[in-house]
Order: structure tokens, then sequence, then C-alpha cells
């Protein structure tokens, strides 16, 4: 018996001869053809009882519960199922991340175009204001109060010209 020294990977009992490993491969070509002629082969006997030192990495390539009729699959047909999923899998992945993107890219974009329109507002905020007759000091207030909120700059541009001047007064009593 052989010790524990001369098994395992490249040390196996026996080596195989060239004949024995061309006799495997034809019983293996019969079999994935389906044919069953090896059973009568002259030296299929000279096989039986004996181990086949490739073995595990024959069930690691064909499987061990490899299927052999109707919905028999080869590696290929593996593989491409499997690519096929992975592509699928990544295109609705491709397709999340784009519509996202868009989402975020048009918020962005809403963003930006507020913020340069507010801009736009606020310089013209002191010119609107010169022209409502307020003192120095009561125009510097306004534009500070009315600047330092987004939505009285909309609002102090939303009313009618005749009536900002109140609106700005009501604005620095408090009233507003």
């Amino acid at each position: 018996m052989a010790s524990p020294k001369d098994r395992g990977l490249g040390k196996n009992k026996r080596k195989w001869k060239e004949e024995e490993d061309d006799a495997l491969i034809e019983v293996l070509k019969d079999l994935v053809n389906g044919g069953t002629s090896f059973k009568n082969h002259p030296r299929v006997n000279d096989w039986r009882g004996k181990p086949c030192p490739y073995y595990e990495d024959l069930c690691i390539i064909f499987g061990k519960d490899h299927a052999s009729r109707k919905d028999a699959q080869g590696p290929e047909e593996m593989e491409d199922e499997v690519n096929e999923k992975g592509e699928n899998e990544e295109s609705k992945v491709a397709s999340i991340l784009g519509r996202e993107m868009r989402a975020a890219n048009s918020n962005i974009n809403r963003a930006i175009g507020f913020k340069v329109e507010l801009s736009e507002k606020c310089s013209k905020l002191n010119e609107e204001l010169a022209n409502l007759g307020l003192t120095t000091m009561e125009k510097h207030r306004a534009a500070r109060k009315i600047a330092s909120e987004p939505e009285s700059v909309d609002v102090f541009f939303s009313i009618l010209d005749a009536e900002r001047k109140e609106w700005v007064q009501a604005l620095l009593r408090g009233d507003i």
C-alpha cells in the first residue's frame, strides 16, 4: 500500500500508457456520440474495476449529473446562457443607472438655472430699488433683506411697479 507521501496531485500510483490514453479518448468520444459500441469492445474488461486518474477532472468539466436527452446542453450552450443572463443583468443595471443619471442631471440643470435667474434678479435689485425713491439707508437695508431670501426676490419682481414701494416699506417695518 502507498504511503501518504506517495499520494496526491501528481503522485499517481500508476502511470498511464499512451495506448490507454487513446482507448479512454475513444470510449469518451463514443459516449458523447451516444453510442454503446464500447460495451462490445474486446478490451472493455481490461477497464473494469480500474481507477481513472482523470475522473475528478472529467466530473468538473462535464458535471456529475449531466443531462443527455431533450434539454441537454453542452458547455458552449451553458456558457452562452450564462453570458446572456449576465448581459441582461448588465443592461438592466445600465438602464437604471442611465435613468438615475438623467434625473440627477435634470435636477442639477434646474438648480443651476434657478441660481442664474436669481443672480440676474439680484443684480437688477439695486436698480429697481433706486427707482422707488427710498433713502440710501432704506435702499441698502431692503436690498440686503430681499436678497437674503430667494422667495423675497421672486415676490419683489412679481409685484406691480406701483405697489413695490409700499411692499418694501412694509418689509422694512417687519409687517411682512
